[in-house]
């Protein structure tokens, strides 16, 4: 099992690397971001990962790597975020 140090440090690692997706992501997509949290219900960051990762073409297997979760939570983060931005179109119409 990785030490405590070693653990803190992958995590810490994993957002600055993030942080660093993110920004990349925004200049070639500035409105992106705006769009997606103009919604009533607001997509957490998780749900927000994921539909960078859809944007940018990864496939559910590949985001579930880079996510380190599983890819029915993948399947699972994709109905949620369909769910509330339906909702939210429907709320507009």
């Amino acid at each position: 099992t990785p030490k405590p140090s070693s653990a803190a440090s992958d995590v810490y690692k994993r957002q600055v690397d993030w942080k660093h997706f993110l920004n990349i992501f925004d200049e070639l997509n500035p409105e992106f971001f705006d769009k997606l949290n103009g919604n009533k219900d607001k997509l957490t960051e998780l749900e927000i990962r994921v539909c960078a990762m859809i944007k940018f073409g990864f496939n559910t297997r590949e985001i579930a790597s880079i996510l380190s979760i599983t890819t029915r939570g993948v399947e699972q983060h994709r109905y949620r975020i369909k769910k509330k931005i339906q909702r939210e179109n429907h709320a507009t119409v």
